[in-house]
């Protein structure tokens, strides 16, 4: 396992992983020990103070030199560096650093335990057959944002789709965001490269109050009036419908959801965490409790119909129990959308846009509405949503004009 030193900091050492005989008094000043701790010098050309020590990197066992102001804050970084790797963790030298090795390192100790399985799946993917080919040696010291101009060129000339290159692009993007935030680069050279231009993009839809209320209407009393009812007013990803279980509802006066995870509903039906790896709760009304309710009784009809049943739990499984595939419910919306004279290109996902739209026309507060949605960055859901704002900033100037 790999990971980013905190230099500049002190850390505890294991002491029993220390050389007999040895101190962090006497690794601070400089003594040499068994473990390969070096002394502290001042160098005379730039009047800083030198802090050697032997440690495993990803090529191989050598010297390292810390630097710092005084002696103690060269000590310091040194230090950090042995604690970590009495840790078993191996040292990344920002000079010799390549972007494949960077990556890997950021894949397995920050990417892992920063976002759900899904997208960390997604960030392995696309490391190991895009990024890591395409920079294989390249020193990250070294990358700028015309080396990221001609992957995405290079990509494009393969044929790639320039909504897929944009998608690689944005995972370098978070990868380098945080070797600058460890002080391994200065700034971030895939920030600087614009998007490709995007093809076929469908844009966002959201229903009005009164389309949303006829769809609503429509799927009454069938098998999909409560996954609906459910996405149009709480805004939940496909994904976090399809590995909804009843457990994590309360169907009491003051009922809620609480969304835990999420399943992979295009080609594979694995259930893991949600998109941001965090679980969120989020109210639902007494008309969303009847529906659930509703949806209970009909669920229990229909397994004790069918010759078997996987899984008794999920809220909104298919026929057999199991997780239910995107496009069987796609089938389903397209049926209801025709019957209620709805647009035939309006997708699930659109309903998600819907509830965050109408909940901000309806007045919610806006820090509300990103922790309804289950957005880890507030800002992104006022970029989203920036034209509902406006709208309503016109209505607003127009209401404030008639009061006088």
């Amino acid at each position: 396992m790999c990971t980013v030193p905190q230099l500049g900091t002190s850390a505890r050492v294991n002491l029993r992983r220390l050389a007999p005989g040895a101190s962090i008094r006497d690794m601070a000043r400089g003594k040499e020990n068994a473990n390969g701790e070096g002394s502290t010098t001042r160098r005379r050309k730039d009047g800083r103070y030198e802090a050697r020590a032997v440690l495993d990197t990803p090529t191989g066992r050598r010297r390292v030199s810390f630097y710092g102001a005084t002696a103690r804050e060269a000590s310091d970084q040194k230090i950090a560096a042995l604690a970590d790797q009495n840790r078993g963790v191996i040292f990344l030298d920002p000079k010799g650093l390549k972007v494949a090795e960077y990556l890997e390192s950021w894949l397995s100790d920050t990417a892992r335990y920063q976002v759900g399985e899904g997208t960390f799946e997604r960030y392995e993917r696309t490391c190991r057959n895009h990024l890591l080919p395409f920079f294989a040696r390249l020193k990250l010291r070294n990358l700028s944002a015309a080396h990221v101009r001609a992957f995405k060129a290079r990509k494009i000339e393969e044929g790639l789709n320039p909504n897929t290159v944009g998608v690689m692009r944005g995972v370098l993007s978070v990868a380098l965001n945080q070797a600058v935030d460890d002080g391994l680069l200065p700034s971030n050279p895939a920030a600087r490269v614009k998007k490709a231009a995007l093809r076929g993009e469908s844009p966002m839809r959201a229903l009005s109050n009164e389309e949303a209320s006829r769809l609503i209407s429509t799927a009454e009393g069938t098998r999909d009036e409560a996954l609906i009812t459910l996405a149009l007013r709480t805004g939940m990803r496909q994904g976090e419908l399809a590995a909804l279980r009843w457990e994590d509802l309360d169907l009491s006066e003051k009922g809620s959801v609480t969304v835990r995870r999420s399943a992979d509903t295009r080609t594979r039906t694995r259930v893991s965490t949600t998109k941001t790896g965090e679980e969120r709760r989020v109210g639902i009304g007494s008309r969303t409790v009847a529906a659930l309710k509703a949806h209970k009784k009909r669920q229990l009809e229909e397994r004790m119909a069918a010759s078997s049943w996987a899984d008794p739990g999920f809220v909104f499984p298919n026929t057999r129990g199991k997780v239910r595939r995107r496009d069987s419910v796609m089938r389903s919306l397209r049926k209801m959308l025709a019957e209620a004279d709805l647009p035939a290109e309006i997708r699930f996902h659109d309903l998600r846009h819907t509830a965050a739209t109408l909940a901000i026309k309806q007045g919610i507060p806006i820090p509300t509405v990103p922790k309804m949605l289950g957005h880890s960055d507030p800002a992104m859901t006022l970029r989203r949503y920036a034209h509902v704002l406006d709208d309503m900033r016109e209505d607003a100037a127009r209401t404030m004009d008639d009061l006088f």
